[in-house]
């Protein structure tokens, strides 16, 4: 309700487990309490975006898609029908592009580049997919339509294609017998 309000930032990066053999040989990232420890501070150094050893975690996929420059709402996803919102404040889509997939049961059935409008900041825009697998299912399976928004050109954070964006919508599908 207050787009200007702060908050809501990230504590921890990274969790600061500790690596541990366990008895059987196996390895695990051990923290508060994990080496028999008392007193000690439960999951406390383990709270953040990134495991020990660096691989993301769910909410680090999630915070992607909450700091997304773009977004993208379906208006009839089955007619190819979407809004495109530019989420920056001083810049346009010019510095990104974009692709399309609709798939059944996790298999690409079409694809394509995705024209994105020039977009000014803060404002939307009407986005049309053609595509014959939108509205009516040809084979059984559960469908999907995906975008994937990413850099044109290499940055100071990110090289070129790097993704910056990404959606997914429900398509009709046809019951697998």
């Amino acid at each position: 309700s207050t787009p200007g309000l702060q908050g809501g930032f990230i504590w921890e990066f990274w969790d600061h487990g500790i690596e541990q053999t366990m008895p059987d040989g196996t390895k695990r990232s051990a923290y508060g309490g994990d080496f028999g420890e008392t007193p000690h501070d439960g999951n406390f150094v383990c709270d953040g975006m990134v495991f020990p050893d660096r691989t993301p975690k769910p909410a680090m996929y999630e915070f992607k898609a909450i700091a997304a420059p773009v977004e993208i709402t379906a208006t009839k996803a089955s007619a190819g029908q979407f809004i495109i919102r530019n989420k920056q404040f001083f810049k346009d889509f010019s510095d990104f592009e974009g692709t399309w997939s609709i798939t059944c049961n996790g298999e690409v059935i079409d694809e394509g580049h995705l024209v994105l409008p020039n977009v000014a900041a803060g404002k939307s825009a009407k986005l049309t997919i053609k595509s014959k697998h939108l509205l009516k299912p040809t084979t059984s399976g559960e469908r999907f339509i995906n975008f994937s928004i990413s850099q044109k050109n290499r940055t100071d954070w990110a090289g070129a294609g790097h993704e910056v964006a990404w959606a997914q919508f429900t398509l009709p599908s046809k019951k697998i017998s």
